[in-house]
């Protein structure tokens, strides 16, 4: 009986195996990453086999079962294969009642993953080696981990008019993160099969990622109402609404993070009470518009337009330091190091709009001496990271012939002033976006009514 027990065993968890690489629950605005999707993980996805093994769970405990065992050892491997029943089924629910996202479903989530700490520990007792256990004891450290995001969420989902005191929340988080980064830290001493460590490893890095990203929208959170107060799950949605309309770019937590903490940013800028890294000139401004202007030779043909409605914003560019060679000579050719500056702009995650700024131009002085300053006028948060502007300047500069043994180093974000114009005349409207800049998405409409959209709702 014992080893057809093994085989049923063996069969029914080979379906619940890729569950490892999931983490145990989801937040709210996590549903934008594909790869933490508990919707894919195989204990929502083949739920039917949690019954076989509930059933299989059953048989195990049965006592005619355990009259069949003959020796402590088999003893242990039907006691140690029931724990892993156990363990699955509570795991499966925590990750069912965590996507509710509400009190009652956090809160069940938080009682299953008590069971799975009361049955880790005995799974620790049965342990046949010092690898196996060590394993199991980084298991508990993680389950301690999940433990204290679950209540916090459980926690703030308690409140009824959604103002919560994000610091609070913070610290706690703060702690859950020393469980995970300890959970690692034993597996990898463990020295346990890269079988069963490799996918928890991923698993487990996943739940830190999004109970960082959790803090982030705290302190985020409590940043945009210092002013005028609000509710942490309308904060959410208009998140969710920003990232809709602007149609911004978020395949992971740090990704999502970085926007937000910009957006935030762009809110305290937009009340006065931060400053942003700016070049502060806009007397270009009037004389581009008019050489934009088309105007009529004839009185009575062409097009004569009017300048109908202007919108000042701020659009941010990544800046990077450029240094390169370059041949001089006629024919006995040497090198000499050449210096300037390479942009992107800081709102493309679609396509590579970069630029050179050559030492000796107006704009490059200007770039040499920006500072920070204050100015209510709308700024667009920056969308691309700064690994990712790194990536596509390198490729920019390699791909260039005009540089040779390129190196470019990232420097910082500035803001230059750009400007959407629409002009009216007998024909219809037409629109512009100028800038400073020589190259940047000027059809970046939907990411400025977005961005204005979310910051009117904290800005008094």
């Amino acid at each position: 009986m014992y080893p057809s027990l093994q085989i049923e065993f063996d069969r029914a968890f080979e379906w619940l195996e890729g569950s490892r690489e999931f983490p145990l629950f989801e937040i709210e605005l996590g549903t934008y990453f594909p790869n933490y999707l508990l919707t894919a993980s195989p204990l929502l996805a083949q739920r039917d086999q949690l019954t076989a093994i509930r059933n299989l769970a059953g048989k195990l405990n049965a006592s005619a079962v355990r009259e069949f065992v003959v020796s402590p050892d088999d003893g242990k491997k039907l006691e140690l294969m029931a724990v892993r029943a156990q363990e699955l089924m509570y795991a499966g629910n925590v990750v069912e009642q965590s996507r509710k996202f509400n009190k009652e479903g956090y809160a069940r989530a938080l009682q299953n993953i008590s069971a799975m700490r009361e049955v880790n520990e005995q799974a620790q007792s049965l342990a046949s080696g010092g690898s196996e256990k060590q394993f199991l004891q980084a298991c508990s450290m993680r389950l301690q981990g999940t433990a204290v995001v679950l209540d916090v969420l459980s926690r703030i989902y308690q409140s009824t008019s959604g103002e919560v005191m994000g610091s609070t929340f913070r610290t706690e988080l703060e702690a859950a993160a020393g469980h995970y980064g300890n959970a690692l830290s034993l597996c990898e001493a463990s020295g346990h099969s890269p079988t069963e460590t490799v996918p928890w490893q991923r698993g487990v890095e996943k739940e830190m990622n999004l109970a960082a990203l959790e803090s982030t929208l705290l302190a985020c959170y409590e940043r945009a109402v210092s002013v005028r107060g609000g509710s942490f799950f309308d904060f959410q949605s208009r998140l969710r609404n920003f990232i809709g309309a602007s149609q911004a770019s978020v395949g992971d937590p740090q990704g999502f993070a970085r926007v937000v903490e910009s957006l935030t940013s762009v809110v305290e800028a937009k009340r006065g009470s931060k400053g942003l890294i700016r070049l502060a000139d806009w007397t270009w401004l009037e004389p581009t518009i008019e050489l934009h202007r088309k105007k009529s030779l004839l009185k009575f043909a062409g097009t004569d337009e009017q300048v109908e409605r202007t919108e000042p914003y701020w659009h941010p560019f990544w800046v990077a330091d450029l240094t390169y060679s370059q041949s001089e000579g006629t024919f006995f050719k040497s090198g000499s190091t050449k210096r300037g500056l390479l942009l992107v702009d800081g709102t493309s995650t679609r396509k590579v709009l970069a630029f050179v700024v050559e030492q000796g131009s107006a704009l490059y002085a200007s770039l040499q001496s920006k500072r920070e300053s204050a100015d209510r006028t709308l700024a667009l948060p920056v969308l691309v990271s700064e690994a990712a502007a790194q990536g596509v300047l390198d490729a920019y500069a390699r791909s260039s012939p005009s540089f040779r043994n390129p190196h470019v180093q990232v420097r910082d974000v500035v803001y230059l002033p750009a400007c959407d114009v629409t002009y009216q005349s007998k024909q219809g409207a037409r629109r512009q976006t100028v800038s400073t800049a020589t190259v940047f998405d000027a059809e970046n409409g939907a990411l400025r009514h977005a961005t204005l959209n979310f910051a009117t709702a904290y800005v008094s």
